[in-house]
């Protein structure tokens, strides 16, 4: 079974690393109360709740080179759980080019509301490599044999 710890190593170098440098706060992952009771958790919460992130490292394509409809999926939930919340500042993460320019283009569409930012962030090369491989053995895996 391919090892995801990947994912959640990389996503803890955007909170702690770069997150830090970017907007000078501290960040961790926190359940937020959502204004409709319920509770979510966010993958990048700043000490103050002022910045609120989440966190994608998929990307908009299978390795067969097909549209994944999974991730672009879940970052619209994402989308969802940001209306639900109080923060000043809200933001999309995405570690993979095909992804952020998916929702770019979404977001010129007038698909996603404005008051929440757009962040490409580029990994390092390590972490890039690891991912890299981590996704073909998980595809692999998923991929039925002929």
């Amino acid at each position: 079974m391919a090892d995801s710890t990947v994912t959640m190593k990389i996503e803890d170098w955007v909170r702690n690393v770069w997150m830090k440098n970017e907007y000078g706060k501290s960040f961790s992952k926190k359940i937020l109360v959502l204004n409709t009771g319920g509770n979510y958790e966010f993958d990048a919460v700043s000490e103050d709740n002022k910045i609120v992130g989440l966190i994608s490292t998929s990307s908009a394509f299978t390795a067969s080179g097909n549209k994944a409809p999974g991730p672009n999926r879940k970052i619209k939930a994402d989308i969802l759980y940001f209306t639900m919340i109080m923060a000043e500042r809200k933001l999309l993460i995405f570690t993979e080019d095909s992804l952020y320019n998916e929702f770019s283009a979404e977001r010129k569409n007038g698909r996603i509301p404005r008051y929440i930012e757009l962040v490409k962030v580029d990994i390092p090369r390590d972490m890039n490599d690891e991912l890299i491989k981590f996704k073909s053995v998980a595809s692999k895996e998923v991929t039925p044999n002929k």
